[in-house]
């Protein structure tokens, strides 16, 4: 009989590779993976699915423990833009008020020119 061996072999019409002992169709697993699932005992099915969790807890961890990262960062830099901007806000105010008192106190001497004019001229009559 001859020697069979565990090197891949081309079949099927789209020539892909396949371990010897598998069928080409889409459809029907390979048979050497079937044997071995079906040798797999309860108890080490039930360690895969447990280790599977284990990872997908961590994983989920992962993933969580970056989202809040993500979070504090984009909180931070939002943060410091509200506080630039506020800043910004006070320094235009304070350029505001001090313009505006500076023109009132020209209109204050302007306004006492003015009436020490009128008393001038009201005098004069």
């Amino acid at each position: 009989m001859p020697r069979r061996s565990n090197s891949p072999t081309r079949s099927g019409r789209r020539g892909k590779l396949q371990p010897r002992g598998c069928r080409a169709s889409s459809t029907a697993p390979c048979k050497r993976s079937c044997e071995k699932r079906r040798r797999c005992s309860p108890d080490q099915l039930a360690q895969v699915a447990t280790t599977g969790a284990q990872r997908l807890e961590q994983r989920q961890a992962q993933v969580g423990a970056g989202i809040e990262r993500q979070r504090a960062e984009a909180m931070e830099a939002f943060e410091a833009r509200l506080v630039q901007a506020e800043q910004e806000l006070r320094r235009r105010l304070d350029t505001l008020s001090a313009d505006t008192e500076a023109e009132r106190a020209v209109l204050e001497a302007r306004l006492r020119e003015l009436a020490k004019r009128i008393e001038e001229a009201m005098a004069r009559t």
